[in-house]
Order: structure tokens, then sequence, then C-alpha cells
């Protein structure tokens, strides 16, 4: 899982090595149809990602919505 995780963001990071969480998970299901983050005990992508403690996370407010964050990840080094 974890190997998949990483190869997801590797596809989708950016120059500067964030990479949204939203595009994460459809990369995942781009990748493996089957994933499901339940399967490993969490309801959502974004707490599996946080349990798995390889990622920085940062929360930026949405462009249309500032109450609402837009979840960002970067390998840690």
């Amino acid at each position: 899982m974890i190997k998949l995780v990483k190869n997801a963001y590797e596809a989708i990071a950016e120059e500067d090595g964030w990479a949204s969480l939203g595009e994460l998970g459809g990369q995942i299901n781009k990748l493996s149809s089957s994933f499901d983050s339940r399967t490993y005990g969490y309801k959502k992508l974004g707490e599996l990602i946080k349990a798995i403690d390889i990622f920085e996370i940062k929360a930026i407010p949405h462009e249309k919505n500032q109450a609402t964050k837009v979840l960002y990840i970067k390998l840690k080094n």
C-alpha cells in the first residue's frame, strides 16, 4: 500500500514536491481501482495519509470558499 501511495504521489507531485490530496486519490484510483482506505481501517484517504506519516501535510483555504481547506502533501525528507 505504501508503494502504491508513493507511486501515485510521484506521478502527480509538482516541481516543489507538493501535491493535492484530491489528485492523489484520483491517481491511486487510476493505478489500483480496487484501493480503498477502509481496507486499512481509515474512513478517508487523508486519515490514512496522516497515519503512515511519510508526508508533510498543509491545509490551504479553497479559492472559492475560504472556510473549506484543500489538503496538500509532500514527502518528508
